[in-house]
């Protein structure tokens, strides 16, 4: 049965579907209540797009938590999960969901990109923090977790004595009697790590619901874009043929369909394009892109902050400066840039150059040049 959405919900939705901004937290749905198709049937009336009431009815999903802790008073862990049917892990969006979680939960965090899956976590002595965005059979699924099991141990343990100290010390100083003095310290030590750490939880909570909905909005839009691409793409396909100019620069922008076998030509492929240090997609495989590109010159400083970079030379010499050395490569041979490593290559002659790294590596990490190529204008050579 189609889950209803309560009244209150229905103007959330509609809200968000306006404004994404709008916070994510909603009432419990009451028996009764609205479909999402009415939902849309409703929007549609006023003019708002129905994919955009169902990406905001998604940043609704309920909170899953764990039976209240007895001294808490309220749940050591929380989930926030939604599936988003049609969407996918493309192109830029790891990247951009790493900056979407980081700056809502104002942590850096460890991050693992493979086969279509992110996964990010981070941990201080509150508790751990969770978000996976994995494939599902129709689309993807969000996850975002909070587990502070440990935060209240820490606040019972450190708080506690803490707060028994003082207000010992201080009833003590008063003059109040000794038989009174140990009673109420206990009492105020009893309390008061257990306010301390719902407060820290409430915080916790909102930091978890806004990075569940601000990802779930930026997939859900990013689905809908390519939606719109494809659509426009069918239409031009339809079109009645008229004469067509070759392109300047042989490529693609879209990728060939997945688990399409078939020869990559290096030689070929590589005659095809003469930009320098521009990277050239050939390849997708377990969230890895296979790149060529041409180098002669230098390319600028830089870094990547998560991924591996592999570079295989198949023609020319390049030399990959590091800050404390350099090594130089001939045909046949390769080496890997480890994540985090500031590097900078150069090649006196022209050289020619595979590259595999993670789809979510940007050309020039984070320095940006006239040199840089973004995630989005890499060419795809079909």
């Amino acid at each position: 049965m189609d889950r209803r959405f309560s009244d209150r919900e229905v103007q959330l939705i509609l809200k968000r579907a306006l404004d994404p901004e709008v916070g994510p937290h909603a009432d419990d749905p009451s028996e009764g209540g609205l479909s999402l198709a009415e939902i849309e049937e409703i929007a549609a009336e006023v003019g708002i797009d129905p994919g955009r009431v169902r990406l905001a009815a998604a940043t609704l999903h309920e909170a899953t938590q764990a039976p209240a802790n007895p001294y808490a008073g309220i749940p050591t862990t929380i989930q926030f999960q939604s599936s988003l049917p049609g969407v996918r892990l493309l192109g830029a969006d790891p990247h951009d969901a790493i900056s979407v979680i980081r700056a809502a939960l104002g942590r850096q965090g460890i991050v693992k990109v493979q086969n279509d899956a992110l996964e990010w976590r981070a941990r201080d002595a509150l508790g751990g923090r969770y978000v996976s965005i994995t494939p599902s059979e129709d689309g993807v699924r969000v996850r975002v977790l909070g587990n502070f099991r440990d935060g209240l141990f820490l606040s019972a343990a450190a708080g506690g004595m803490l707060s028994f100290t003082g207000i010992f010390l201080s009833l003590t100083a008063m003059g109040l009697p000794e038989s009174v003095v140990p009673l109420v310290a206990a009492g105020v030590a009893l309390v008061t790590p257990r306010v301390v750490y719902r407060w820290l939880r409430r915080r916790e909570d909102r930091a978890l619901a806004d990075a569940h909905a601000r990802l779930v909005t930026m997939l859900g839009e990013r689905a809908t874009e390519r939606a719109a691409e494809e659509a426009a793409g069918g239409a031009e396909a339809l079109a009645p043929a008229g004469p067509t100019a070759l392109p300047s620069t042989p490529g693609a922008s879209a990728s060939p369909p997945r688990g399409a076998l078939r020869v990559i030509d290096l030689a070929e492929h590589f005659g095809r394009f003469e930009d320098r240090w521009t990277p050239k997609l050939v390849a997708e495989m377990n969230g890895q892109l296979v790149k060529l590109a041409k180098g002669e010159g230098d390319i600028v400083w830089h870094s990547h902050e998560h991924e591996d970079e592999f570079f295989l030379v198949v023609a020319g010499e390049l030399t990959i400066h590091l800050r404390d050395g350099a090594l130089t490569l001939g045909p046949g041979q390769c080496a890997v840039v480890p994540a985090g490593v500031e590097h900078r290559a150069s090649a006196a002659v022209e050289t020619h150059i595979v590259l595999i790294e993670p789809a979510s590596t940007r050309h020039t990490g984070e320095v940006e040049s006239e040199q840089t190529v973004s995630i989005e204008d890499q060419e795809w050579l079909l």
